[in-house]
């Protein structure tokens, strides 16, 4: 702050904007997906203002699209360099190292506690099968229900089935 002419005060604020985006997004170790496939998940892109949330947007969307294609065990870690544009204004390079990790297949498929319907039912029912890649990207460990695929009937007759 300093005294402005005819009295009172000049605020001045210094503002400092985030870094922009330098270049297009480096991808090291992707060997079973392709650049193209995996660039639709980026959500920082050239030019853009950088942001720490939009990497790691981008970080899940790259575990969320491996996972998708039965890569459960993918690891993605990001990599930002800080420098300046041609202008001299603050950039980052962002580069993502990529562990891919072995294609999941489901090697079982189990029931446990099911007293209401048979496995028989319940095997029609899930769309995971042995053999199949397991497509689960939350992870959340119930298995792949089709709504449609369980008889109404089972559903509405059978109050102990959750």
């Amino acid at each position: 702050m300093t005294p402005a002419e005819g009295g009172g005060l000049r605020v001045t604020f210094l503002i400092r904007e985030y870094p922009i985006v330098l270049g297009e997004i480096e991808l090291i170790g992707n060997k079973e997906l392709s650049y193209k496939k995996l660039r639709e998940a980026f959500t920082l892109k050239d030019g853009e203002r950088f942001s720490d949330y939009e990497l790691w947007r981008t970080q899940q969307n790259l575990l969320e699209r491996y996972r998708k294609e039965g890569f459960y065990f993918a690891k993605v870690e990001p990599e930002t360099e800080r420098t300046t544009d041609s202008q001299g204004n603050d950039a980052v390079r962002i580069r993502f190292r990529i562990t891919e990790g072995e294609r999941v297949k489901v090697r079982e498929v189990r029931f446990e506690g099911n007293a209401l319907l048979s496995d028989k039912d319940l095997r029609k029912a899930v769309q995971t099968r042995k053999g199949k890649r397991f497509d689960d990207p939350d992870l959340s460990g119930r298995p792949q229900l089709h709504p449609r695929s369980v008889p109404r009937y089972w559903l509405s007759q059978r109050k102990g089935l959750r």
